[in-house]
């Protein structure tokens, strides 16, 4: 009986949570924490917390863009914030059973992009431009050598840049194929699009090359993963910032 009025109880939320107005339950931005631990940023889950972000990385989120596809004011890249953003709960509950037609999906890219246009007078528009670009896809005679995950476990990358010997290492431990290209996007600061030849799924990544060069990240990509980047022209979809402001605080230094 306790357990039929749990779900009962469970339903009734969910449906609550259907008709009412996507809203915050926390919104906080301001000066840096360097000392803030633990960042958080997961859109899909409804929340942010880091001690410091840049307002290009801010924009990107809100945008739903790679911050390598955002051109604007220098102080795109200047200025760093704390964010502490998560959905009220209703909306969260929402998120978490939502149809692929529901569009509260993007709810928390829409909210962030109204803070940011109401603290920051954020303008912008999305244009296509072409570009040379890299395609990340199966290397050329060889096969795969990421190993599938079967985990339910969140997906994490790890970067060891160690300068006594002179090489990096990456470590990807249940995470996709495009968390490989977006994290490439962004070493490399050149768009990275994923074939579809790529499978599905998460793997398992292990990855080192020599500290700051470009031709042993990809030598080893082709060797160690079986990955080749393809440099060709594309069109991609780019936000132009018109318009932004910095935000200032009473104590600020």
């Amino acid at each position: 009986m306790s357990r039929l009025c749990t779900l009962l109880a469970a339903v009734a939320l969910l449906l609550r949570a259907q008709s009412v107005e996507p809203a915050w339950k926390e919104f906080k931005i301001g000066p840096v924490h360097a000392r803030q631990a633990n960042a958080i940023n997961n859109v899909r889950h409804g929340e942010i917390h880091t001690g410091s972000i840049s307002l290009k990385a801010l924009v990107g989120i809100a945008a739903n863009i790679p911050t390598v596809r955002i051109v604007g004011p220098f102080l795109l890249d200047s200025e760093y914030y704390a964010v502490d953003a998560t959905l009220a709960d209703e909306t969260r509950l929402r998120m978490r059973f939502r149809s692929k037609d529901d569009p509260v999906a993007v709810d928390f890219r829409a909210l962030l992009s109204r803070e940011l246009a109401r603290r920051f007078h954020l303008e912008y528009h999305r244009e296509m431009r072409q570009i040379q670009a890299y395609l990340l896809q199966p290397a050329t005679g060889t096969e795969l050598k990421a190993r599938p995950s079967t985990s339910l476990m969140q997906g994490r990358v790890s970067i060891n840049e160690s300068g006594s010997s002179g090489n990096s290492t990456l470590d990807g431990r249940n995470v996709t194929f495009r968390s490989i290209s977006n994290w490439l996007q962004g070493r490399l600061r050149v768009p990275v699009t994923l074939a579809e030849s790529l499978p599905e799924g998460t793997w398992y990544f292990h990855l080192q090359w020599k500290t700051k060069d470009d031709s042993s990240l990809a030598a080893a990509l082709k060797d160690q993963l079986g990955l080749e980047l393809i440099e060709a022209p594309q069109n991609q979809e780019y936000v132009v910032v018109d318009h932004i402001e910095r935000l200032d605080f009473p104590a600020r230094i």
